[in-house]
Parts: C-alpha cells; sequence; structure tokens
C-alpha cells in the first residue's frame, strides 16, 4: 500500500494534479483555400461564428470558418471592417458607417460619424469607436451618436477600451486616455512621434503597456497616465503588445520579438525574426505567434522565447493572421484568404 501511495504522489507531483501540457501548435495544416476578387484591406474581423473580409474593391464577405466557403457577400464601399458578437461595422474613410448583418450582408443601419480617416472602427460591448481626424462613439444597435470630438488633434492607432476608459495614439506622439461614455479627456502622455500602436493593458493592474515611434516600450499608469520603467529597442513599434504573467512581448521593426518582465521593465529574452513583423505576438496554447512580412509565421516559446516553428506561407502575407477556435486565418497578397489548422487544437470554432 505504502508503495502504490508513493507511485501515486509521483504521478501527481505530491503538490496536486500535474498541469496538462499546452497543446502543439505546429505543423499547422492547410485547411482551405478561398480566392477572392482584390488584395484584402486592413484586418480579418469575427464574430465568434464567422470569419469576414473586405477586400480593396469594396466587396465584403462572410466566410465559413470550417471550409471557407464564401456564405455571403455585399458590394459596398472600400474601408475597414470590424465585428463583435453585436454586430458588423463597416467604416467608410469619409466617416460614414454602415452595420451590416451577419448571417446575410443587408445593411442594418447607416449612419454619419463626422470623423474622417481610415483606422479600423473599433468595438467594445455596445459602442463602435470611430477614430481619425478626431473620435466619435456609436451606439451599434442603431448607429446613434453618443458622443464626439471632431476638433480634437488626428488619431494615429486604433483606439482601446479598459472598463471606464478610452485609450488612443494621435498624431503627435499624444496618448490620450478619455472617459469611455462622454469622450472627455482625463490625462494625455506625450511621446516623441506618432502612435501607430495600441496600447495593451492591464485592468487588474491599473497599468498599460506602450510601444512607440520613438524606439521605447513604456509602462504607464492608467489612472493618471504618470510613466513608469522604459525599455529601449531597436526600431519603431506599430503592433499591440501581449500580457502573459508577469511578462509583457512586442515586436519592433528591429525585426525582434521581445519579452520584459512586468515588473521591472528587465529584458526577459528576445528572440530575432527572420523579417519586419506585420502584426504583434498572439497568443496560443503556450506559443506566441508573430507574422512577418514576406511568408513567415513564426512560434516561440512563451516563456523562454525558445523557436518551436514556422508556417511559410505559398504568397505574400498581406494581413495580421486572426485565430479562432484552432485555426488561423491569413488574407494572402495573391488576393486569397486562407485557413490553417493549428495541430493540437480542437477544430471546432469558440461559441
Amino acid at each position: 500500500m505504502r508503495s502504490l501511495a508513493l507511485l501515486s504522489c509521483l504521478a501527481v507531483g505530491c503538490g496536486g494534479v500535474r498541469p496538462l501540457a499546452a497543446p502543439a501548435v505546429f505543423p499547422l495544416k492547410a485547411a482551405w483555400t478561398t480566392p477572392v476578387s482584390d488584395f484584402v484591406e486592413g484586418t480579418l474581423a469575427t464574430d465568434r461564428q464567422r470569419l469576414f473580409a473586405i477586400t480593396r474593391d469594396g466587396i465584403v464577405r462572410a466566410f465559413d470558418p470550417a471550409s471557407g466557403q464564401v456564405l455571403w457577400q455585399s458590394e459596398q464601399s472600400s474601408g475597414a471592417l470590424a465585428a463583435s458578437e453585436a454586430g458588423v461595422i463597416l467604416r467608410l474613410v469619409d466617416g460614414t458607417v454602415k452595420s451590416l448583418a451577419p448571417a446575410r450582408g443587408t445593411v442594418r443601419w447607416e449612419a454619419a460619424s463626422g470623423i474622417v480617416g481610415d483606422l479600423p472602427p473599433v468595438l467594445d460591448g455596445d459602442h463602435a469607436f470611430i477614430a481619425g481626424k478626431g473620435m466619435a462613439a456609436l451606439e451599434i444597435a442603431t448607429g446613434r451618436v453618443l458622443w464626439s470630438a471632431p476638433s480634437d488633434p488626428t488619431v494615429t492607432a486604433p483606439p482601446v477600451a479598459a472598463g471606464s476608459r478610452l485609450l488612443a495614439g494621435e498624431e503627435d506622439g499624444t496618448l490620450r486616455c478619455r472617459d469611455r461614455a462622454s469622450g472627455v479627456s482625463l490625462w494625455k502622455l506625450r511621446t516623441g512621434s506618432a502612435l501607430l500602436a495600441p496600447p495593451v493593458v492591464d485592468s487588474e493592474g491599473r497599468r498599460l503597456y506602450l510601444g512607440t515611434t520613438d524606439r521605447r516600450l513604456l509602462e504607464v499608469g492608467l489612472e493618471k497616465g504618470r510613466k513608469g520603467w522604459a525599455w529601449k529597442v531597436g526600431a519603431d513599434v506599430e503592433s499591440p503588445g501581449l500580457i502573459h504573467e508577469h511578462r509583457v512581448l512586442f515586436t519592433a521593426f528591429d525585426a525582434v520579438l521581445y519579452a520584459l518582465n512586468r515588473g521591472n521593465g528587465n529584458l526577459v529574452w528576445r528572440a530575432p525574426l527572420p523579417s519586419r513583423p506585420l502584426s504583434g505576438p498572439l497568443l496560443a496554447g503556450a506559443t506566441v505567434l508573430v507574422a512577418c512580412h514576406e511568408k513567415d509565421v513564426i512560434g516561440f516559446d512563451v516563456k523562454t522565447g525558445r523557436p518551436v516553428g514556422n508556417l511559410r506561407t505559398i504568397a505574400l502575407i498581406g494581413t495580421p493572421p486572426l485565430l479562432l477556435g484552432g485555426r488561423l486565418f491569413l488574407g494572402l497578397k495573391d488576393r486569397s484568404v486562407v485557413g490553417f489548422e493549428l495541430a493540437g487544437f480542437g477544430s471546432t470554432p469558440a461559441p
């Protein structure tokens, strides 16, 4: 009996049940390729049931994530797309905003935001935030403008909602924090040049982490915008970071993926990339994925930075990757949208 107890203790590590290993990501298996009529604009979007893309000729398409089948297509004007469980929102450069029915593609409403620009809309709860030459908030259900700040400086990075706060980078290098409900400016922090990457927010710790185009990674307090630590990198940062446990990860245009200690800003590890990053880091299990300009999606162990795999596409990558339900999706520059299955993940889309 004593021997059986010892074996049982060893099996679970004596301190409790041994944690299951994270599922493998590589090798990724090609699931489908769907040709489209033009280059995919901006980023892919999802409502957790369907995949959406808009091409340069203004056609919005919905795809079945499992098969790549085009479920519907709707002829619109060229613009930027976003989706959530609340709906599909199309933003045009002239400030027109449209809501499309996710299941059919029909226009549910059309509204004038008054905000000119080409940044994608940002959906948070029942709000759609439209940024460019100023910013506005619209009600997703009706298109009603909830607030508008059209005279403010040009916003150059997609806004990020964090509880009652709304954060956005501006053309002069300012990171501005607004009240989400009213649009009132609460605080601002100046950096050296136009911000192109949205911050990543630790809402529980009331901190945010920001990559800049003056080659820095910054920790900033969410309440009042006070700067904490700063880390110098070799080139601009144009994509959002990733928070994982005590680390924060960023890609920079020196073709490096950085992992820093969130508490003190010290370097935990760094990993070279084959070319400049097209995306920020994405987490799949214990693997960090980064899409690069040209044809590579590289995987690294999130704790150590050790390379764990590489997906090389048949054509140049045109969009940041989107992860959904054990699959990875990309828009390619051969005018196609492609889906891949992650090796150790279930392939059923998340509910």
